[in-house]
């Protein structure tokens, strides 16, 4: 039989005999990659779908860590904040705070968290009020917890923090005796 060009290789073809990069995505059947030979790296966040938790940072404070500010102002003994750096701009950050908070005074107690970012190293701005004049009267602990989502629209590094006052007559603590609080963001793809 005649052929035009060169004359067909009588063996059956191996990889070595294809010179890298000749074949083309096109080429190949949309069938014929299966999960198990594409690497782990190799699927950007941008293929996940919406909702998919691409990150996730947590903070955990345990000092004994007691406000006394009158006006909003971090969290003294250190602070407690988380840093995030989204993958994509679109990306929500859903945050949330969990803990035990006691405050104790001899007449009245009033305190008060909110939950701060800086974009970039911006200046700080308001995000939420997770917790507006906590009035007490006497020693008096109890639990809270803050969810929220926020879109800083960037993918630059995102601080966020907790800032508290007390404008009453007793103390207020953020955290005391090791019992924890804790800060987490997670950036979730839209």
């Amino acid at each position: 039989m005649g052929f035009i060009g060169v004359q067909p290789a009588t063996v059956p073809l191996t990889s070595s005999d294809i010179t890298d990069g000749i074949i083309t995505t096109a080429k190949i059947a949309d069938t014929a990659v299966s999960t198990a030979k594409i690497a782990d790296d190799a699927i950007t966040v941008g293929k996940l779908p919406s909702g998919t938790v691409i990150q996730t940072v947590v903070s955990t404070s345990t000092a004994n860590q007691v406000m006394t500010s009158s006006t909003y102002a971090d969290i003294p003994s250190g602070g407690h904040q988380v840093t995030i750096t989204p993958k994509l701009s679109t990306s929500k950050i859903l945050l949330m705070l969990t803990g035990t908070r006691i405050s104790y005074t001899t007449t009245n107690g009033i305190s008060s968290l909110k939950i701060v970012r800086s974009i970039d190293g911006a200046s700080f701005t308001d995000v939420d009020e997770i917790e507006y004049e906590h009035y007490v009267q006497g020693a008096y602990a109890y639990s809270r917890s803050a969810t929220l989502y926020d879109s800083p629209s960037t993918t630059t590094a995102v601080i966020y923090k907790v800032q508290g006052k007390s404008t009453g007559t007793g103390n207020a603590h953020y955290t005391y005796s090791g019992v924890p609080a804790v800060l987490t963001a997670l950036e979730i793809k839209q």
